[in-house]
């Protein structure tokens, strides 16, 4: 029997409103859903693959095991749950919960319930190790928060702004536009007619995105320079009085002091350190700087580059001397539909270097907002005594196809006494594990977007119930964890419920229901809206007074942040030309895979894989033509790529997508990409404070390849 049915699509954050053919249970065809109000029959030809991760072959219906030849064999999710649960018990009583350590991935934020219940069963084990992808590509906007504060507010609204400036991010294709409010729903139509109402963009970009060609001022700047040009933008703004001085005067006391720290950075400095105009360096902060409202918000790119914890340190500077935050009265980024609306303080969060009071990890570097650097994993498990982790349970991600050092991660996973993913494929980590899970997967669960209502700039709220029913032998995320705890005879406490050893599992909907026990609108008539929600006459949520006896500042000048900066004039001062015949590699966002999901799908990822773009006029210099057959060298390693001729990048750039690849040791199997890891340090170039690998702005040569 043929039906078809709305849902959205669990990929990424925007949730896309679908509509799912199905015969007999199985998906036959998947379309945008017209009829939601969020996205308008919007989507991306990811969720129009949404059924592929269902059906494919490859795909992981049944737990495994590892045997002793190091082969899996199927295992039923009991008797996994039971053997994971005596082996992870052995091993915190004999060597301490800390010895046992999670990894919670990007596709683990996918389904609303799955990380609620892995931190929930991470702390009830008592375990302070947790990893994630964070610090391979944002961390430095922790490091930012730390040294410089946050508005407890949070930000502006876009729909509020007559300016945003947008640095290393391409919501159009990412779909991720942070927790700032920018849209990521139907995206491209409301940017356009925000343009044609005025309204002004400034895209800060080496390469012409699909939002870069909207924007009305792009700064195709040189890759890896976003600080100094930060620094070169705030001095225009604090030299022309771009300041909301009632602002400054009560929150920002150094105010002096960040003034004289980017003096260096004229706009003629700034100009050749950057590759840009003096001019647009002006304008650029001009038209932020004299608009009423709007941000500057960044994307991966700027903290992916050299002095990433500087360059987002200076671009939120930019926010901080404008004032650009809610204050008391005015609404908050974020829809408030399925959850509560808490109201939030207009005043800042004071700056509090967590990591120069909390204890290190085993490898030196401290927990950011409880998280260890990926970059440490593999030696925090290959090291003996104390500190070193000995149990991993990875969930929604990839480590080894997400971080560099590929083969010290394998040689790790190779020797841990146990680890455990959870994952539909073998990915090049699952393969290593001595148990895989196998989960339910996106049209095989109930779920609902209230995890993602801060994402939302309307207020907006849809319920899915399951659309396909799931292989026998699968298990939800969240229902794992909560058997694996209570198998150790732990109660886990989650949404203010507790889970009892032994007691009755629920089912996802009960649990979902638990979620929004606080809603402002019941979720009883958000389920009776197929298509979603479009809440209408909702009382905005507001910023209240700040508190009287707040006493918190921004800190704008902070000693290390002026060292930093004393150290990057110099760097300018004296930067070095760069070597002929070689390019700056930087990282871009493909439509059809999010991270590393997506590119096992066969039919999902087009030919050739993950190919090399390159300007025309630089292929031209290197000799090359269109479809050639590239290696990409540097100290680190080798790769080969088909090259694409490129007219958005600007010269003396190549660009990759990251996530691709496979665990060869020294190279990656035929048909799957290569990774772009395999070109970076996991040892050197890391950013102090985070361990931030330097993932984009990496000098390569590229040559044809030699058969």
């Amino acid at each position: 029997m043929r039906s078809s049915v709305a849902t959205y699509c669990r990929l990424c954050p925007a949730s896309c409103g679908l509509v799912v053919d199905l015969d007999d249970g199985e998906v036959v065809k998947i379309r945008g859903d017209e009829a939601n109000a969020l996205t308008r029959g919007f989507t991306c030809v990811k969720g129009r693959h949404l059924g592929d991760f269902h059906r494919d072959p490859a795909r992981v219906r049944r737990s495994l095991r590892r045997d002793a030849t190091g082969r899996h064999e199927a295992i039923d999710v009991d008797t996994a749950v039971a053997e994971i649960a005596a082996r992870l018990t052995d091993i915190v009583t004999t060597h301490g919960p800390d010895s046992v350590a999670i990894y919670l991935g990007t596709q683990a934020a996918m389904a609303s319930l799955t990380t609620p219940f892995t931190l929930a069963f991470w702390k009830t084990i008592g375990s302070r190790t947790k990893y994630g992808p964070m610090s391979i590509d944002q961390a430095a906007k922790w490091v930012a928060d730390g040294r410089l504060g946050r508005w407890a507010a949070g930000g502006q609204r876009f729909a509020d702004a007559d300016v945003w400036m947008l640095v290393g991010s391409n919501p159009l294709v990412s779909m991720q536009g942070a927790y700032s409010g920018f849209p990521i729903h139907d995206g491209m139509r409301r940017i356009d007619q925000r343009l044609r109402d005025g309204f002004r963009l400034v895209v800060v970009d080496p390469r012409r995105t699909e939002l870069a060609a909207r924007a009305t001022l792009h700064l195709q700047l040189i890759p890896g320079t976003d600080a100094a040009l930060f620094a070169g933008l705030l001095r225009v703004m604090l030299a022309e009085g771009m300041v909301d001085d009632e602002f400054c005067a009560r929150w920002v006391p150094d105010l002096a002091d960040l003034a004289a720290a980017v003096s260096p950075f004229t706009p003629e400095v700034t100009a050749e350190a950057c590759g840009l105009s003096a001019d647009d360096i002006v304008d650029a902060a001009r038209l932020f700087g004299r608009a009423t409202r709007g941000m500057v918000t960044s994307g991966t790119g700027p903290d992916m580059a050299p002095h990433a914890n500087l360059a987002e340190h200076l671009l939120q500077c930019m926010n901080v001397v404008a004032g650009r935050f809610p204050r008391a009265g005015e609404p908050l980024v974020g829809a408030a539909v399925l959850g509560s609306g808490k109201r939030l303080p207009a005043q800042p969060v004071a700056p509090d270097r967590h990591w120069e009071t909390g204890e290190p990890g085993p490898s030196g570097y401290p927990a950011l907002n409880g998280e260890f650097p990926v970059v440490t994993l593999a030696d925090d498990i290959l090291r003996d005594g104390p500190g070193k982790v000995r149990a991993l349970i990875v969930v929604g991600g990839n480590p080894i196809g997400a971080a560099p050092g590929k083969t010290r991660l394998v040689e790790a996973f190779s020797d841990i006494d146990l680890l455990v993913t959870v994952d539909p494929f073998l990915s090049e980590t699952a393969e290593l594990a001595d148990y895989v899970i196998a989960p339910v997967v996106h049209l095989e669960r109930p779920d609902t977007t209230r995890a993602y209502e801060g994402l939302m700039d309307r207020d907006f709220a849809q319920y899915t119930p399951a659309l396909v029913a799931p292989p026998e032998g699968v298990v939800d995320d969240w229902e794992f964890f909560l058997r694996l705890a209570g198998a150790m005879g732990k109660a886990i406490s989650v949404a203010g419920r507790t889970y009892e050893p032994g007691a009755p599992i629920p089912n996802t909907d009960e649990v979902l229901a638990t979620f929004a026990a606080r809603a402002r609108v019941p979720l009883e008539r958000v389920k009776a809206h197929e298509h979603g929600l479009l809440v209408e006459g909702l009382e905005p949520v507001l910023a209240r007074e700040p508190d009287p006896d707040c006493l918190a500042a921004f800190d704008v000048a902070p000693a290390d942040v002026v060292a930093d900066l004393a150290t990057l004039a110099d760097e300018t001062d004296g930067a070095a030309a760069p070597e002929p015949g070689t390019l700056l590699l930087i990282v871009r966002r493909a439509k059809e895979v999010i991270n590393s999901t997506g590119t096992q799908l066969a039919g999902l990822v087009r030919e050739p894989r993950n190919p090399c773009g390159v300007h025309p006029d630089d292929l031209a210099a290197l000799g090359l033509v269109d479809g050639d057959v590239v290696s990409l060298t540097n100290e680190h390693g080798t790769i080969d790529a088909v090259v694409r001729a490129d007219p958005t990048l600007r010269l003396g750039s190549a660009s990759m997508t990251h996530g691709f690849g496979g665990r060869g040791s020294t190279t990656d199997p035929p048909g799957s990409g290569s990774s772009t890891n395999r070109l970076v340090s996991a040892e050197r170039d890391l950013q102090p404070i985070s361990g931030m690998p330097r993932l984009t702005a990496v000098r390569v040569c590229i040559e044809l390849r030699v058969s």
